[in-house]
């Protein structure tokens, strides 16, 4: 069985100081329903979009399309999610302290960054990347 997903072909999710996109244009992207099922991704809730930068390197690299399941959005488990900040969108994993919320890479060359507003979108679930 197949699935056509939102493949946000013109958005794009930073990995580093933050991503403002200006026009949406949606594309369709055919996928094997087995493929959604082995990363555990619901198919009705996940959009596809491109990563721009490096502070989720080496896990996800510059470049790399990722499955965003929308319907995942508690923080309170370990993962990495998209969030829009009034920076734009980012592709992070998320740190609580106290009452205070961080944005943290993989990349070890980047610092945490505290989060005053932010909305969770999803959780990335799964990665295509170029070698």
């Amino acid at each position: 069985m197949i699935i056509i997903l939102k493949y946000q072909k013109s958005i794009i999710a930073s990995a580093g100081g933050g991503a403002i996109n200006y026009e949406i244009d949606l594309t369709s992207l055919v996928v094997d329903k087995q493929l959604l099922d082995h990363i555990n991704s619901s198919y009705k809730y996940t959009d596809v979009l491109q990563v721009f930068g490096d502070s989720m390197e080496p896990d996800i690299k510059d470049g790399s399309l990722v499955f965003v399941d929308k319907s995942q959005v508690d923080i309170n488990r370990p993962g990495v999610y998209l969030l829009h900040t009034p920076d734009g969108l980012h592709i992070k994993r998320i740190k609580a302290q106290g009452t205070h919320h961080y944005m943290s890479s993989i990349n070890e060359q980047y610092c945490d960054v505290k989060l005053d507003e932010f909305q969770v979108i999803g959780e990335v679930k799964g990665l295509f990347q170029k070698f």
